[in-house]
């Protein structure tokens, strides 16, 4: 994603960052990596990759630590630019416990008991994960060590709330890339989300509108084909957002939801569920209740033989989507921590 040239208000807000943490070095602990792959990480990880950036481009020490197994002084970690492994104990070698600010990611709560420091921040990249990775005997939003849970959307932050937390709840804006999800010369491809991502991706609402697409592709309209996107580099799934006309995201356990933001940016037409945090930018028309897969399967049909219904909800959804801006995420990610940092 390429920097924007840099504002006075940005850098003014740069240096309040910097000062107001006063030397504290910020890790993001035990957010897993990309496996060793070349491609930068994507999804939740890459959100992260860009929050380390920011706050490093402001003037603070803020690293990305990886460990790859449930116990994590056994394992090794990554050094904070890249996958070099380092020696195992070396993270908590390096942090300051009284003064330096680790962030956990949502689905280590379970865990906090392990997390080095005296000044944790939970960082839940989806609230129903989290909530998962606790329990049903666990008051777990309930943290006296926190001192902020970081959420990616509004829908995401009240639940949270709901919960119990006992410390602020913030918003955090996330950012797509305008330049590699573009618009191409589109085909009668409809793409989903995959299957092999965990029930709170619902894969059984997936699975079954994708039987019933292909039912009644040749059947009730000219042939299409139908695609899910998994385990894809990110310049696949550019290349095959640009062809698409239409993305199904019938996914109702959302933090934010990444994939219907690029596909809107690329010039897709995206259906999903009426509920939070896809209601936060999907356009209204293109919102079904929780369930009618009939309903999404006769919009993707017209979708399909009719673009020229949709073109006001193409453009609709590109608008919303380049609302989560590089810029924007910038200003949220700085704003964030300034708030952060003078709780400490």
């Amino acid at each position: 994603m390429t920097t924007p040239a840099q504002s006075p208000e940005i850098a003014a807000l740069r240096e309040r960052v910097t000062r107001a943490l006063d030397g504290r070095r910020v890790w993001y602990y035990g957010f897993r990596g990309s496996g060793g792959s070349n491609d930068p990480p994507r999804g939740g990880q890459q959100v992260v990759s860009h929050h380390t950036r920011i706050l490093r481009a402001a003037g603070a020490d803020a690293y990305r630590v990886q460990d790859d197994g449930p116990v994590a002084r056994r394992n090794p970690f990554s050094r904070p630019d890249g996958d070099e492994r380092a020696p195992e104990g070396w993270f908590r070698r390096q942090v300051d416990t009284r003064r330096d600010v680790i962030v956990v990611p949502g689905f280590r709560m379970n865990r906090m008991r392990g997390v080095p420091g005296d000044n944790v921040v939970v960082f839940s990249q989806n609230v129903f994960v989290t909530a998962r990775s606790l329990g049903l005997d666990s008051r777990g939003w309930a943290i006296d060590r926190a001192v902020a849970i970081l959420a990616v959307s509004e829908g995401n932050a009240e639940l949270i709330r709901l919960a119990g937390a006992e410390c602020p709840v913030l918003t955090i804006r996330t950012a797509v890339d305008p330049e590699r999800f573009r618009p191409g010369a589109k085909e009668r491809l409809v793409l989903s989300n995959g299957l092999n991502i965990g029930c709170e991706k619902n894969p059984f609402d997936i699975a079954a509108l994708a039987q019933i697409l292909r039912a009644r592709s040749g059947r009730d309209t000219e042939p299409f084909e139908f695609r899910a996107i998994e385990r894809l580099s990110h310049e696949e799934v550019a290349r095959l957002l640009a062809r698409a006309r239409v993305l199904v995201f019938p996914s109702s356990h959302e933090g934010l939801g990444l994939l219907p933001l690029e596909a809107m940016l690329a010039g897709a037409v995206v259906f999903g569920w009426r509920r939070a945090p896809m209601t936060e930018y999907l356009p209204a028309r293109c919102q079904f209740d929780f369930g009618d897969l009939s309903g999404v399967a006769d919009a993707v049909v017209d979708a399909l033989d009719h673009p020229d219904r949709w073109r006001d909800a193409i453009e609709e959804g590109r608008a919303n989507a380049l609302e989560f801006s590089a810029p924007a995420q910038e200003r949220s990610v700085l704003e964030t921590w300034l708030e952060i940092a003078g709780r400490l």
